[in-house]
């Protein structure tokens, strides 16, 4: 498609592969706009702060449609405001409240920003409390590209009972234990197990496990869960999730994902759709899923939102 609606300044991560912000990038240029990236995290160690802030100010006084910072941690907050001033900016942030603890300008990015949003409802909610004030902020899950996360083929290579994929903590590694101990065949991908798995390779792991885990980093945030569900969803998986408060709103128990809360609950899951191999209900299960992240969780479906919000 030809671009034509103008420029959309990107400042975040666009030159690592498997980043969220490549994905984002491509939905903004599928819905007609051009693409600007400013890679902050490359910039700043070759160049410094006040070359980066130079050019974010030279960029936004040609105008584009939106200046949008992802995250944009350890960046002075007084940039995005003065951005603002000329033209239109958003602060897109992506993690939980632990996160937002740890980075406490984010707050501050949020107050300069023309627009905010979090993929979390608990993370807004904390947000809108530090400021005193919600206009212009919204909650705005993360999505998925149909193109990169898809049904494939098994892969015998990765075939087992249960994968998971992403950075090993205390906690996952926990689980994934407690499934071993119970004899299912188990395979880990990420920092801190086997090697990362991107494009194909992560298509290959859904399509070879029998079931997925999706563990979140923090579960006491309000409809702030783990974005795999919307990953594993669109390769055509079973999910397995530890259940975060709210998220049934969003994904049913026992329709469209499985939740547990426990490691008791956890190996019930495995033993009713691995052991007793209920084909049919698992079927339906992935295929509800299936449809509903690709009906409603695509980073098409963000850019819309986004879009719409900024009044662009």
């Amino acid at each position: 498609m030809e671009n034509h609606k103008g420029n959309i300044v990107i400042v975040g991560v666009l030159d690592q592969p498997g980043s969220t912000n490549l994905y984002m990038a491509k939905a903004f240029e599928e819905a007609g706009y051009n693409v600007i990236p400013v890679n902050y995290r490359t910039i700043i160690p070759k160049f410094g702060k006040n070359v980066l802030n130079h050019l974010l100010y030279k960029l936004a006084l040609d105008e584009p449609k939106l200046i949008l910072f992802s995250k944009f941690n350890g960046v002075e907050s007084l940039i995005i405001g003065k951005c603002s001033q000329v033209t239109k900016t958003w602060f897109w942030f992506m993690d939980g409240v632990n996160t937002l603890r740890g980075v406490p300008e984010c707050v501050h990015h949020a107050q300069m920003a023309t627009y905010s949003s979090f993929t979390g409802e608990g993370v807004l909610g904390h947000v809108k409390k530090q400021i005193g004030t919600g206009e212009g902020m919204f909650h705005i899950m993360e999505g998925i590209d149909k193109d990169i996360y898809r049904p494939t083929i098994v892969n015998p290579n990765y075939e087992c009972d249960i994968a998971f994929i992403g950075t090993a903590n205390k906690e996952r590694v926990h689980y994934l234990e407690v499934l071993v101990k119970a004899g299912y065949t188990v395979k880990a991908f990420g920092e801190g197990f086997n090697a990362e798995v991107h494009g194909n390779d992560f298509n290959s792991v859904c399509a070879s496990a029998k079931a997925m885990l999706a563990l979140s980093a923090e579960y006491d945030t309000q409809a702030y869960f783990s974005d795999r569900v919307f990953r594993y969803g669109a390769c055509g998986s079973l999910v397995f999730h530890k259940y975060a408060p709210g998220m049934d709103r969003y994904f049913a128990h026992g329709q469209d994902v499985n939740y547990f809360r426990s490691e008791e609950e956890l190996l019930q899951l495995a033993d009713y759709f691995i052991r007793q191999d209920r084909a049919d209900e698992r079927n339906t299960i992935i295929q509800n899923l299936y449809n509903k992240v690709l009906d409603n969780h695509t980073w098409g479906n963000v850019v819309q939102q986004i879009c719409a919000y900024a009044e662009i």
